[in-house]
């Protein structure tokens, strides 16, 4: 008699603790289709940045450009390089070099420019934190 008490007892906990764990993977699934369409929107506006971005090099190598156009072609890196900050696509060994060259290129073109050069200073003092160079590339 114990042993059947025992046996439905372990029979229930075991069918309980499915039942726990086929409800909780429901919420994962949808979780997980988020992060995808997430990724997704993140690489599309990415690859605008990097558009925009490359137009506006390509601009900088055709013409001689104008004040009001070097202020221009700084906003564009600066929107790019604030947006690969903030994107989750890259690994931090990616994402900090190439932060740092746009704000770089940012400020080259845009001296007064004061995001940039909190972002530039932000970056190498962690990579001094890290007791790295500023970047390998």
């Amino acid at each position: 008699m114990f042993t059947m008490r025992l046996f439905t007892f372990l029979k229930t906990s075991v069918l309980l603790v499915l039942f726990q764990a086929i409800c909780a993977s429901q919420p994962v699934q949808k979780d997980a289709t988020g992060i995808l369409n997430t990724i997704k929107k993140e690489k599309s506006t990415l690859m605008q940045y990097h558009s925009t971005y490359m137009k506006a090099l390509s601009h900088i190598k055709k013409d001689k450009i104008s004040k009001s156009e070097h202020l221009q072609i700084s906003q564009i890196a600066l929107d790019y390089a604030d947006f690969v900050m903030k994107c989750h696509l890259f690994k931090p060994s990616v994402k900090y070099p190439k932060a740092l060259r746009l704000y770089e290129f940012a400020y080259k073109y845009n001296p007064k420019c004061k995001k940039s050069e909190q972002n530039i200073q932000l970056i190498k003092s962690i990579y001094k934190e890290m007791k790295r160079n500023k970047s390998k590339n």
